[in-house]
């Protein structure tokens, strides 16, 4: 059960957590209570540094075994994401904006052959809202 005691902080039975803050320096307020109601409050600066983390995969394997079934990049805290996937001949065979979407070795509900595929992923970070990202490479589908 997570109880949202503002829109970026929330408390979570022992665990606390910020979500999507900016890069920056924040002052956050404490609020401690014991199991007698004692209470003890305090503000502390924290700095809020870039989270981005990104990891695409150069390999999977949909056959279904449960096993690296499917392509899913792992890109962490963008405001906007664009994934595409080109076969050998250049033709877009899957698009996402979601980066909790991944591919499937599918096209058109038919398998797409083993072999090399291109991906681009354009994307966008929260600390730098004004400046959008392009990284490109390679996976290999292999069945």
């Amino acid at each position: 059960m997570c109880q949202i005691i503002h829109q970026t902080f929330r408390i979570l039975q022992t665990c606390y957590w910020l979500q999507k803050l900016f890069w920056t320096n924040h002052n956050v307020f404490f609020r401690v209570t014991n199991s007698y109601g004692c209470a003890h409050d305090t503000i502390k600066q924290i700095t809020i540094v870039d989270n981005y983390a990104f990891y695409v995969p150069n390999s999977f394997t949909p056959n279904n075994d449960g096993v690296n079934d499917l392509f899913h990049p792992r890109v962490a805290d963008v405001l906007k994401y664009h994934l595409t996937i080109f076969n050998r001949n250049g033709e877009c065979i899957f698009q996402s904006v979601n980066p909790d979407e991944p591919w499937d070795g599918t096209h058109k509900e038919e398998k797409c052959l083993p072999g090399t595929y291109t991906w681009v992923i354009t994307y966008i970070k929260y600390s730098a809202p004004e400046t959008e990202l392009r990284k490109t490479g390679t996976v290999s589908l292999i069945r």
